[in-house]
Formats: C-alpha cells, sequence, structure tokens
C-alpha cells in the first residue's frame, strides 16, 4: 500500500500476520509542516533577511559618518551630527542670523519709505507756495508803491494762507483756522482778505491822482473814475472791453481803486 503526504508518497508493507501494522514510521529528509507552520516559518525568515539587509547596508556608512553599531537609529543620529559639524553653525544660530538679515532689510525698507515721504512733502510744499505766489500775483493791486514780489513776501508775512483740499487758496486767521464767512459759514474768499488788507493798509497804495491818499478807500476821493480808468488804459494800448482791460478793471474795483457807480 502507499501513503502519499503532500508530494511524498510512502510504500508500507504488510505484516507477517498479513495486515497492516496500526501505526506507520515514515522517516525522510527534511521536515513536515502544516500551512500555517510553513506561513510564519517564511515570515520568519523574510524578518530575519530584513533585519540582516539592513544591517549591511548601515554597515557600509560606518566609516563615512564614524559611529558604532548595525541600527538604523544610530546611523541617523551620524547623519545629523555630521551635517551639523559640516554646517559649523547650530540651528538656532542660523536662524538667529536670518532674523537679523530681515531686519536689515525691514530697516532699509522704512528708511526708503521715509524719504519717499519726505520728498512728496517737500513737493507737496513746493506745489502749494508755487499756486500762491501764482494766486497772489493775480490780486495784487497794480498800483502798489513797492514792487509786486515786495509786496507779496509783505502779505505772507503779514496774512496766513493755505491750500484746502480742493486745491483752493484759503485765508487762516491767527490760530491757523480757515477764516469763515459770517453770512454762510463757507470759507471766506481769500481775494477779499487780501482787499480788505489794503484797505487798512493805504500806505503801500499809490496815491490816486486827484485823491489825497489817505483816509478810507471806499470814499470816491481815492478812487478814480471809470471814465479815467478808460482814458489811462487807452494812453497804454490797452483797447477798450479787451481780456486785458476787463481783467485790470476787475482788480482795480475789486481794491477799491475805480468808482463805477
Amino acid at each position: 500500500m502507499k501513503v502519499k503526504i503532500g508530494n511524498k508518497s510512502f510504500e508500507v508493507s504488510k505484516d507477517a500476520e498479513g495486515g497492516y501494522p496500526e501505526e506507520i514510521t515514515l522517516e525522510f529528509d527534511g521536515t513536515l509542516r502544516t500551512e500555517d507552520e510553513e506561513s510564519t516559518f517564511i515570515e520568519n525568515h523574510k524578518k530575519e533577511a530584513r533585519k540582516e539587509g539592513l544591517e549591511i547596508a548601515v554597515k557600509q556608512y560606518r566609516d563615512e559618518f564614524g559611529f558604532e553599531g548595525r541600527s538604523i537609529d544610530k546611523l541617523i543620529e551620524a547623519v545629523q551630527k555630521k551635517t551639523l559639524e559640516d554646517a559649523k553653525i547650530e540651528p538656532a544660530e542660523q536662524l538667529k542670523k536670518i532674523k537679523a538679515t530681515l531686519d536689515e532689510k525691514e530697516t532699509a525698507l522704512q528708511n526708503a519709505l521715509s524719504k519717499v515721504s519726505e520728498k512728496e512733502t517737500e513737493f507737496k510744499s513746493f506745489k502749494n507756495q508755487t499756486k500762491l505766489d501764482s494766486y497772489l500775483d493775480s490780486v495784487i493791486p497794480s498800483n502798489t508803491v513797492l514792487p509786486k514780489e515786495d509786496i507779496k513776501l509783505i502779505l505772507k508775512t503779514k496774512l496766513k494762507f493755505d491750500v484746502d483740499e480742493n486745491e483752493n487758496i484759503v485765508a487762516l486767521d491767527n490760530q491757523g483756522n480757515i477764516i469763515k464767512n459770517t453770512t454762510t459759514a463757507n470759507p471766506e474768499d481769500a481775494k477779499k482778505v487780501v482787499a480788505s488788507f489794503f484797505k487798512d493798509n493805504q500806505s503801500y497804495l499809490k496815491p490816486v491822482e486827484g485823491g489825497s491818499g489817505a483816509g478810507d478807500s471806499g470814499s470816491k476821493g481815492n478812487k478814480k473814475s471809470l471814465d479815467k480808468f478808460i482814458e489811462e488804459q487807452q494812453a497804454k494800448g490797452v483797447k477798450l472791453n479787451s481780456p486785458e482791460f476787463n481783467e485790470t478793471l476787475t482788480k482795480q474795483v475789486e481794491a477799491g481803486l475805480v468808482d463805477v457807480d
């Protein structure tokens, strides 16, 4: 009789009485395992193989990184140590240097922005002064006793002006507040403030022909007639109702120099 176990076959002979023995002993070169035992056997060999392979791999880096042992932890520790040694700097110190560099750049940026702000302020001041100079040139009477540039300097000293958010010239009081119209509470026309100044300071104006040069500039004795004004302008070659004629007439009427009544 043949007994087959797995892929192995065994011959079993009858005993002396012509029957088969109750117990059969099988002998062969090898180890017989169940399916579960075989699976466990293979997995254990894999673990051993992985461990041995890892140890062999780690061993290859011992000389390069200078460490003892065969574990991956020892290799990682050695790599970290060598990296720091090669960098010649501690992580905290490295962060400190990076922060210092950032601080320097931040300071440089703030300085640059500050300079830009200064230039913008300077330009705005220059622009406002240019606008004010042009405005005063247009409202200073033509019969001043001093050159217009001198009168303009006097006005800037005696009066205060500014440019509002709408780019309009406004007059200020001694406290730096905008002078308001008492009727409307709107900013007072700066032209009226200048005209009032000359009305109160006749000494800055040349005497009007035929007048005493003193007293209230609103009195007719200090004003020239409209006919006299036309005569003067024609003598200068300025045509009646020309832009130049009308502009000059407006200025002198507002300054109280011409009587149009």
